[in-house]
């Protein structure tokens, strides 16, 4: 059997996982990867499994013994059938390479959802852990690279080195939506990415409000909300006023006034506990005073179920769809399906009008 060869290992987080690359001549069943104190040959953690393709990827359970901010060696080896991995029979281990643990920054732009200018000054924050006065995990450099509403490369800033750098963007358009991604990476190799969406509106007074819920985790919405002030209309009969909070359990919102179709207009909402199966916000678009069309934004749920009819909420999926009805026809958009996230996590949507086309996006953050 040859020596596999185990790639550099950049820094990584151990509360995220860790990817690593190896070469290896013969063929490959599956690995076995040892991971051993800096200074002194004790084995930390062993971790074994069958390979598929490509790198091999380590859980944070598979690390679980390990610290962040510390100094390893770690080796592989290869099981090269089946009957190897059942009896224990590797090829020889790599040379050990040295890595890194370490705790991740912290990120984030000063983006806001809605931008009431064309010029914007972007800044960055970064923090990170700071022992005795000594920054663990440096910037090495960070960048912004802007994106129009299809998907098209609008700007780009410079490579900044510190994070006292100032990305000063300008031209924005109004009434269009810019997609924002960060770029991060550390003097350990650590990259850290952030993306934002932010609708331009500047030719329109804005106004804000925000919604909170007497019980959020009974089905309700918390939501902040920041459309121009002429385009929102509260249906109060469908809320309850709580003091200076709202509660909406059991409820949606809906907009009855101001969404015309001789403009365009963008709605954003931020909330969170969606309640599967209901509309989170129906929004009518008239014509002088009659209703043309009504456009809706539901939250549903998907499950995994046993042959005893039982579901398997771990694998709860979850996503959004837009309908669009007028007197003519209907129209139906999904976004991706995805895992349902934890039920405190914070979604963001856009709902946005362009001359004759209508669509949304949902992203979920922090």
């Amino acid at each position: 059997m040859s020596k596999p060869i185990l790639d550099i290992i950049q820094a990584f987080d151990v509360d995220y996982g860790a990817s690593l690359d190896f070469k290896y001549t013969g063929s490959v069943y599956g690995y076995k990867v040892n991971i051993y104190n800096l200074n002194t040959t004790s084995d930390v953690c062993s971790i074994k499994g069958v390979w598929t393709s490509g790198t091999i990827n380590l859980t944070p359970d598979d690390l679980s013994t390990l610290n962040n901010d510390t100094y390893y060696n770690a080796s592989l080896s290869i099981y090269e059938t089946s009957d190897d991995y059942a009896k224990g029979i590797t090829t020889e281990e790599s040379d050990k390479q040295f890595f890194r643990t370490v705790t991740t920054p912290e990120v984030s732009l000063n983006i806001s959802n809605l931008i009431n200018s064309s010029n914007v000054d972007i800044r960055l924050t970064y923090t990170q852990d700071v022992t005795d006065g000594v920054e663990k995990e440096k910037i090495d450099y960070w960048q912004v690279f802007v994106y129009d509403n299809i998907g098209n490369e609008y700007a780009k800033s410079n490579m900044f080195i510190s994070d006292e750098d100032v990305f000063s963007l300008s031209g924005l358009k109004d009434e269009e939506i810019y997609t924002f991604k960060l770029y991060v990476k550390t003097v350990n190799k650590m990259v850290l990415e952030k993306e934002y969406t932010s609708t331009v509106m500047y030719n329109k007074k804005s106004g804000s409000f925000s919604l909170k819920t007497e019980d959020m985790h009974n089905g309700s919405v918390k939501i902040v909300t920041k459309v121009p002030a002429n385009l929102y209309k509260l249906d109060h009969n469908d809320i309850t006023y709580i003091s200076d909070s709202i509660n909406l359990i059991g409820n949606g919102l809906t907009y009855y006034d101001g969404l015309t179709t001789d403009e365009n207009w963008s709605f954003l909402l931020k909330f969170r506990y969606p309640t599967p199966m209901k509309d989170i916000v129906n929004l009518y678009v008239k014509e002088d005073e009659n209703v043309l069309s009504s456009i809706s934004v539901n939250y549903e749920e998907r499950y995994d179920i046993d042959e005893y009819d039982n579901i398997n909420a771990a694998n709860t999926r979850s996503f959004f769809t837009l309908s669009i009805k007028n007197n003519s026809h209907s129209n139906v958009i999904e976004t991706n399906m995805i895992k349902k996230p934890n039920d405190d996590i914070w979604y963001y949507l856009v709902i946005y009008k362009k001359e004759n086309f209508v669509d949304f996006n949902v992203k979920v953050g922090d």
